[in-house]
């Protein structure tokens, strides 16, 4: 599942990007617990690609622009509020938001269990990002959906996030 050049934005250095890769550990946990809708998230939001599924596109009448989370993203904060990692390490932990237009859901049929929907309302998408210590590369440590007002900033996220970069 990792994707040789999957990239997101460097948090102060504008055009610049940093090469990334998904936590193998947290793809073999979605798959070994049946959590099919993660697998597709990573691959369709973090990826940029199909799910990996018979049939794919079938339920598509349209080639729709695939999400990119180097070029998609919305807003950056630095900081988790609460335990995701070790001690210590969540406060270096940045966080990418963005709103894809379309997600994959499992919806099984006899032709393909993947159909591509509307993204919900009123929710955006994070993903929580570790960079070494140099910032030459870093792993994408989880992702989630967020509640959101307005489409845009996660609910609380002042209370959420230790500090919003941009």
């Amino acid at each position: 599942m990792e994707h040789d050049s999957l990239k997101v934005k460097h948090p102060t250095k504008g055009a610049s990007y940093i090469p990334v890769t998904v936590d193998s550990e947290k793809i073999l946990i979605a798959s070994g617990i049946g959590r099919t809708i993660a697998i597709f998230e990573c691959e369709y939001l973090i990826n940029g690609s199909r799910p990996h599924v018979n049939n794919i596109g079938f339920h598509e009448s349209d080639e729709k622009p695939s999400p990119s989370l180097a070029s998609d993203a919305i807003h950056l904060y630095k900081g988790v509020n609460r335990p995701l990692e070790d001690k210590g390490v969540d406060q270096g932990i940045y966080i990418y938001i963005y709103r894809p237009v379309f997600i994959y859901e499992y919806i099984p049929s006899m032709v393909c269990c993947a159909k591509r929907v509307l993204s919900p309302d009123k929710a955006v998408f994070a993903v929580y990002v570790q960079f070494n210590s140099d910032m030459s590369d870093g792993k994408i440590l989880n992702w989630e959906w967020l509640a959101s007002k307005d489409n845009d900033k996660p609910n609380e996220y002042e209370n959420r996030y230790n500090e919003e970069i941009w």
